[in-house]
């Protein structure tokens, strides 16, 4: 459970978590004031009332304590792999009195040695290739020298090996490779109207069985094969791993992070852990839900799922606290905070870019129709919005797009997920500068605002009074043309506001109804 109170990294104040309480994260326990004080050596001072930590640092801390980690486990291999390779490559004697006298430890001397060495291999060669031909001696020296040689160049390529590690795509590629040939993971494009899509070919399956069965079959010889685009910043590699198992050992494992774990300590493979993850595990079924396999979410639409596995990710982290999988994902984001500069030529409304701006002059005043009729009296309409709509209110229809948590009913896919986000995920990534309070998106962020700035710009004309915002000045509208939409329905009275209704109620008939759940006569 969060606390009210600052946050004692960055000050942000709102529902934070308990600094020295233990949280689960991706199945390890982490303790918040443990991981400053390793990562930064900071022990907070000890305040009763401030243990707080936000969520955007606990994101960064993450960071922190994950790379601290990462160079240590490097620095670590880097240095067991290489004494190896040089004493394995070339054996040597290794006296400490050396004469160079910045050679301070035992390291120091082998690498000189090796250098010594192998000077004097080569000086030999050049000397001793001058000797008359056919000499049974001359020829065994070159046979010795160019052996010699063949392991100085072994030596000086798997030196290079270790001083120059493999690119970050070739890691990813790598980490693919070694899931595909010890694991039954299947990989897959994507899904489509039809079904899922093969991740070898352009075949669509409805049912993940059929679809598994046709890439074991028809794919085998070309598993180690998977097309993977060369810049994976920018791509997913989606992994089905329904019954998920190793195939060295056949033991089945709960999730995809335990078979990389198994993999590395049981069977000694190599899995990079310094790059970032870009495989995204489903465990998909035939039917009309989906189901996040790391936590209790579920979806009508694969879209809506792909699109909620980005919070379980870190990998790209915008500025408003969102997390991404990818950096295409990262940037099609951040067009949501971009202010719009393109005013229709029609009206005042701004739109963030060129398209968004032709398509609404088209609809809204120029009277294109793209939208297909009125299945039921044949009216035409300009957005799916206004048909939905038209739909509910005329024809009774049920709305199409149900919550699942509440069984609230809504006419656009758009508006369920901005309610599953508002009200059930509790997002809030508007921050006012003033006041520290937090809301769901830019609008309701800019009415709060005039709370600061104390501006009126709407004014009645009939009494003059001013108002801050549009939406109260038409309330007051209503007093002054008698609009008394909000009845009573145990006695009949009807009132202007929908605040009256709600203190006659209580006060007359003793019911306290929220506001949210009266509703106009009009």
């Amino acid at each position: 459970m969060g606390l009210s109170s600052v946050c004692r990294c960055c000050l942000a104040e709102g529902m934070h978590r308990d600094i020295d309480i233990p949280y689960i994260n991706d199945e390890s326990k982490e303790i918040y004031s443990n991981m400053l004080q390793e990562c930064f050596n900071i022990n907070l001072s000890a305040q009763e009332n401030s243990r707080s930590i936000c969520l955007k640092c606990i994101t960064r801390l993450r960071d922190a304590h994950d790379f601290k980690q990462q160079v240590a486990y490097s620095e670590k291999m880097i240095t067991r792999v290489l004494q190896e390779k040089i004493v394995e490559a070339v054996p040597l004697k290794c006296e400490m009195e050396s004469e160079d006298e910045n050679c301070n430890d035992a390291e120091d001397c082998i690498f000189l040695n090796v250098v010594k060495e192998e000077l004097n291999k080569k000086t030999k060669e050049k000397v001793k290739i001058k000797k008359p031909r056919g000499s049974k001696r001359n020829l065994a020296l070159i046979k010795r020298t160019s052996n010699d040689k063949k392991i100085k160049n072994s030596t000086v390529n798997e030196l290079n090996l270790i001083r120059k590690p493999p690119h970050e795509k070739d890691k990813h590629k790598e980490n693919l490779a070694i899931l595909l040939k010890y694991s039954n993971v299947l990989p897959f494009k994507d899904k489509s109207l039809v079904g899922f899509i093969c991740g070898y070919c352009d075949k669509t399956y409805e049912d993940p069985l059929d679809l598994r069965h046709h890439t074991e079959l028809d794919h085998k010889s070309q598993r180690l094969e998977l097309y993977t685009p060369s810049d994976l910043n920018d791509y997913q590699i989606k992994l089905e791993v329904s019954n998920l198992k190793c195939t060295i050992c056949e033991e089945h494992l709960e999730n995809l992070q335990k078979l990389k774990d198994h993999l590395v300590n049981s069977h000694n493979k190599s899995i990079h852990i310094d790059i970032k993850d870009h495989l995204t595990p489903f465990k998909l079924t035939k039917g009309d839900s989906f189901n996040c396999i790391m936590c209790a979410s579920t979806y009508e639409t694969f879209k809506m799922l792909k699109q909620h596995m980005n919070v379980h990710y870190n990998n790209y982290v915008c500025h408003c606290g969102s997390t991404f999988i990818t950096k295409r994902s990262l940037n099609a984001h951040k067009t949501t905070h971009i202010k719009g500069s393109f005013k229709c030529d029609l009206c005042e409304k701004i739109f963030s870019n060129r398209a968004k701006k032709s398509y609404h002059e088209r609809t809204s005043h120029l009277g294109c129709r793209n939208i297909s009729n009125c299945p039921y009296c044949d009216e035409s309409f300009r957005s799916y919005y206004q048909r939905n709509q038209h739909l509910v209110k005329v024809h009774n229809t049920e709305a199409q797009y149900k919550c699942n948590i509440c069984n609230k009913g809504y006419i656009l896919k758009s508006l369920l997920m901005t309610h599953i986000k508002k009200n059930h995920m509790m997002e809030r990534n508007y921050q006012c500068v003033e006041c520290g309070y937090k809301f769901f998106n830019r609008k309701t962020l800019k009415a709060h605002m005039v709370k600061h700035t104390g501006e009126k710009k709407y004014a009645c004309e009939i009494c003059t009074k001013s108002y801050a915002r549009k939406y109260t000045l038409r309330e007051h509208m209503r007093i002054h043309n008698n609009d008394r939409r909000f009845k009573c329905e145990l006695c009949g009275n009807a009132f202007v506001q929908k605040c009256s209704l709600k203190s006659h109620l209580l006060s007359h008939h003793g019911m306290s109804i929220p506001a949210c759940e009266i509703t106009s006569t009009s």
